[in-house]
């Protein structure tokens, strides 16, 4: 399918994802294995943003749209068992895949003009929103990235402005007065979508498929052994 509007962010979308795929890693190390050191969670903050424009990017350009919602799907059923194994929080806590599904559908039905599925989408994720991980706000921020991605300058302060207040929702840091949570870290992301990057790195896309399962497989194994 064309796209309608081209897009004018960083299309590098294969470093994005290398990107996001190490620093969700650091992240889930760090929560496991070094929670005493701040400096992993704070690294893995990046990941989230990236997958979602990312996935808002792959929404567009993929020719069989079912398809690619059905591999991000099947691979939340199979990393599920794992990732309450890695990093606990029980069956109903679920993994980021989920979100993401969630987030696609709502992008890929708008795009697709298909607004009434899109509606439905976007409903039961506001709905269902407290087994998302990163709740309503990550489907929002997937949908920002869309509506706006053929405009870089209101895009950059849209999704910064929307990414700053939500990092105030909660205290733990503070500069100058200013209470921050670590979602704050996120904005770091930015620099990465915004400014166009030609790496011209390849990776097959199931490097990446694979990656999710696998580093949680790892995770679980490490925890064991010390």
């Amino acid at each position: 399918m064309e796209l309608s509007r081209p897009i004018r962010l960083n299309q590098d979308t294969n470093l994005l994802k290398l990107v996001a795929i190490i620093t969700m890693m650091i992240d889930h190390m760090g929560k496991m294995l070094f929670p005493q050191y701040p400096i992993f969670r704070i690294i893995g903050r990046i990941a989230f943003p990236l997958f979602s424009y990312c996935m808002a990017v792959g929404c567009t350009y993929t020719h069989d749209f079912k398809r690619y919602v059905g591999r991000v799907a099947l691979l939340f059923l199979i990393s599920q068992p794992l990732y309450v194994l890695a990093l606990g929080g029980g069956w109903f806590k679920f993994n980021i895949l989920l979100a993401l599904v969630a987030g696609m559908l709502v992008v890929g039905s708008l795009h697709r003009g298909k607004i009434g599925l899109a509606a439905v989408a976007l409903a039961a994720s506001f709905i269902f929103q407290d087994y998302l991980d990163y709740g309503f706000r990550g489907i929002l921020l997937m949908l920002l990235f869309y509506a706006l991605y053929d405009k870089p300058a209101l895009s950059f302060i849209a999704v910064g402005g929307f990414m700053f207040l939500w990092g105030m929702q909660y205290g733990g840091y503070s500069i100058g007065g200013l209470r921050f949570s670590t979602q704050m870290f996120a904005l770091m992301a930015l620099p990465l979508i915004y400014i166009p990057t030609h790496s011209g790195l390849k990776l097959n896309k199931y490097v990446f498929y694979a990656f999710y399962p696998a580093h949680l497989l790892v995770i679980y194994i490490l925890c064991q052994i010390f």
